[in-house]
């Protein structure tokens, strides 16, 4: 394909289907079990139409949203995607050049395949990361990666609570079948090795882990990983800041709802009290669109990202982040939105509802 083909994110989906090796492609676009959550993640967002509203004024249009108290000039933002050196050689340092150049944040993987502290380093200025990390069985490395984090300038910490430890990847039968053996090592947990199981992800959590880690710093704690109201109203009561609603791009437990079909219930529980954001299948403007009219405050996206950086590193990211963006800019401009915050429930509805 030539560069003038690569005109939405789905081309760049389709490059990377082509091109890259069996073993990898599956680690990426496939899930646990069955696939069901990975097929509902990305097919949830047909089941929504947009009610577009007319004769507004539309001529310029704001995509800007504040996040904890940091402006970013559009609600779209990178999901933390593991040891992205298989994509490119550069790996997140690609990614967050990428993301600095669109004024947007980053969370980065506790699973990198570069060092948070490079990645923090590599970041032009004015860049924002947020670092995502798991529990682990001994304690003294989740503070670590706290304080390191910390140290190096990350504003958030995403936590991601949809991964025991004792089942983390055990359904992923594809993975299995293709014996796919990992040749990037996350980086960033070289130096806890010696402490062998301690490094494993923690399989006895209870939300007084919650309660812990929101005390360890005064950075925000976004939970990554909810998909219930039920949670959702726990995560507020024990002191975070946030949720991503997320089920693991559908790679943890199958059959859990897609993202698009958690939200509503839990912006309704909790969307007065704490950011609510999402990620999970989100592949066009329109998509962005749709998750902000049900309450997400920003969106995010991953797989896309590992599909741009393959294309063509840095600018294939670039390029994936600026394509959702016109996308949203024009889709806002036909829904009769000249702001984010014109954006609500009542521009989407159910496709099944209008044949009730």
């Amino acid at each position: 394909m030539d560069n003038k083909d690569f005109l939405t994110v789905t081309d760049y989906k389709r490059h990377a289907i082509e091109h890259i090796e069996k073993p990898f492609l599956d680690f990426l676009q496939l899930g646990s079990g069955a696939n069901i959550s990975v097929n509902a993640n990305e097919n949830a967002y047909s089941q929504y139409r947009i009610r577009p509203r007319c004769l507004r004024n539309v001529m310029t249009r704001d995509l800007s949203v504040t996040v904890f108290g940091q402006t970013f000039p559009m609600p779209i933002g990178l999901s933390p995607t593991a040891r992205q050196k298989r994509w490119t050689s550069e790996g997140e340092v690609s990614t967050v050049k990428a993301a600095a150049a669109s004024n947007t944040l980053m969370i980065l993987s506790g699973a990198s395949s570069v060092l948070l502290e490079d990645v923090a380093a590599a970041a032009p200025a004015g860049a924002i990361l947020w670092m995502q990390m798991f529990f682990y069985q001994d304690r003294s490395i989740t503070e670590d990666l706290v304080r390191r984090a910390e140290k190096s300038g990350y504003r958030a910490i995403v936590v991601s609570v949809d991964a025991p430890g004792v089942a983390e990847g055990k359904l992923r039968y594809e993975n299995r079948r293709n014996q796919y053996n990992e040749p990037i090592p996350m980086i960033n947990y070289v130096r806890y090795e010696h402490l062998g199981e301690g490094t494993d992800d923690a399989s006895d959590l209870s939300w007084s882990d919650v309660d812990w880690i929101v005390s360890l710093t005064k950075l925000p704690v976004i939970l990554k990983g909810i998909v219930t109201a039920e949670d959702a109203i726990l995560a507020a009561n024990h002191g975070a800041k946030g949720v991503l609603v997320s089920n693991h791009g559908g790679r943890q437990l199958d059959s859990v709802p897609a993202t698009l079909e958690a939200l509503p219930e839990i912006v309704e529980a909790v969307g007065d009290r704490i950011e609510v954001f999402l990620d999970g299948g989100v592949r066009s403007g329109t998509d962005v669109f749709k998750g902000l009219a049900l309450g997400a405050k920003m969106v995010f996206v991953g797989r896309p990202i590992c599909w741009g950086l393959f294309k063509n590193g840095e600018e294939g990211a670039k390029a994936v982040i600026e394509l959702l963006r016109k996308e949203l800019d024009v889709v806002m401009a036909f829904s009769g939105c000249s702001s984010l915050k014109e954006i609500t429930k009542s521009h989407v509805k159910l496709a099944a509802d209008y044949y009730r």
